[in-house]
Parts: C-alpha cells; sequence; structure tokens
C-alpha cells in the first residue's frame, strides 16, 4: 500500500498496547487506525522523533474539545487529562540496515466511550465533556495534524518536533516519587526533558540526573 494509507475499523477486538498490553475499545465508539508510513529518512536512532510526531498529532487535535488545556503527552507516548489517558499509540518499524524502511503507526483514541471495565484509569473525551462527539471529524483532524507534523520530520526540522513535545509532558518539572525498575526503587525526582535518543531525564534533590529507557521507571499513581 502507498504511504499515507490508512486502516480503520469501529470493532477492534485485539487491540494492542506498549509493553504487550491489550488496548480495549467498545465497538463503534472511539478512534481505532493505523497508518503506513515509509519514513526513509529517518535513522534507526532518530525512531523516538516519529513517535514524538504522533503523539504531538493526537494532543494538538484535542485541544478545541479538552477544556482549559488539562492534556498531557505523558512520555513515552501516552496521551492524559486529568491523570487519565485517553490516547495510546504502537508503532512497528521495519528496518533496512541504519534506516527505517517503513512504519506501521496504530492509534487508539477514546471518544464516545464511558464505561471501562478493569481499566480504572482510562477516560474519554465524552466523560470529559459530557457530549457526544463525530469521530471521523475527529479522525479527519487527528491524521491532518499527524501529516503536517511528519512533514515537518521529513523537512528535517527535528528540533521543533521536539520543543513542541516537551511543552506539554506529564509532570514536567514537578516533583514526585518514581519507582525505578527492576528492584522498584523509589527515587524523589522531577522530569526535567527528554533527550534526542527518546531516553526520560530526571532529576533529583541532589542534582543528580538520571536518564532512563522505556520499562526501567514507573510513574506515580495519581488521582
Amino acid at each position: 500500500p502507498p504511504e499515507g494509507t490508512i486502516v480503520y475499523t469501529d470493532h477492534q477486538t485485539k487491540g494492542r498496547g506498549q509493553r504487550g498490553n491489550q488496548w480495549h475499545s467498545r465497538p463503534a465508539q472511539n478512534i481505532t487506525l493505523s497508518i503506513i508510513l515509509k519514513p526513509t529518512f529517518l535513522l534507526a536512532n532518530q525512531a523516538f522523533y516519529l513517535s514524538m510526531a504522533t503523539a504531538l498529532a493526537i494532543y494538538q487535535s484535542l485541544q478545541q474539545y479538552v477544556p482549559n488545556n488539562q492534556c498531557h503527552i505523558k512520555w513515552p507516548n501516552d496521551i492524559i487529562t486529568q491523570n487519565k489517558k485517553i490516547a495510546g499509540i504502537l508503532i512497528e518499524n521495519t528496518l533496512k540496515g541504519t534506516q527505517i524502511a517503513h512504519s506501521v503507526v496504530g492509534i487508539g483514541l477514546n471518544i464516545n466511550q464511558v464505561q471501562f471495565e478493569n481499566q480504572p484509569q482510562a477516560t474519554s473525551l465524552k466523560l470529559l465533556t459530557g457530549q457526544q462527539h463525530q469521530r471521523m471529524e475527529i479522525m479527519q483532524t487527528l491524521t491532518h495534524n499527524l501529516e503536517k507534523n511528519y512533514l515537518q520530520l521529513k523537512a528535517g526540522q527535528f528540533n521543533a518536533i521536539r520543543q513542541a513535545y516537551l511543552q506539554p509532558l506529564y509532570l514536567k518539572n514537578q516533583w514526585h516519587t518514581y519507582y525505578t525498575k527492576p528492584a522498584n526503587t523509589p527515587l524523589k525526582a522531577q522530569i526535567i526533558t527528554v533527550n534526542q535518543q527518546g531516553q526520560l531525564q530526571l532529576q533529583s534533590h541532589q542534582g543528580h540526573v538520571h536518564t532512563f529507557n522505556q520499562q526501567e521507571i514507573q510513574y506515580p499513581q495519581l488521582q
């Protein structure tokens, strides 16, 4: 299929999330789609820029709906509002040498679902606003924003995407207790940035900067 092909469904029965988790979605209530891209301009070690561009596109698309700018990007690429998850991303890349040959960008965005069994940390646009929303209208906005961000990357504007991603970063510059893997060691620190390799960086009260890859740190559970 050509680059930019979108595959979407009203009823996704075996949705996957990060770290082998499942993504549950009720029929005809949410947005579940995959987009095929061919970012051959990205090296393998630049893959996180595509993740940033995608998370940023969802964040940008929700701005007109989520009240009081309460939407945030949680590293690496979840979308959070009122400390609950409204969207998730799963990107699968195929490499050719040191470059990315093609990518499948999977997105799940909760729109009109109001009950989330066994998922107390999930929310939706309808729960936030009390209103029913047009999924296709939001999907058009989402894909437009993703194309815009993707073309920025293609033009080499990597830093612009990263800076835009960092601005709404969840819990940035706030002091919380995190838990480092695998021993669940507590770390009182604040998020200061995400580096160009896509690693999360926290600074402790002592001024030490700690750098983490995915699955190496657990966020605090906030209500």
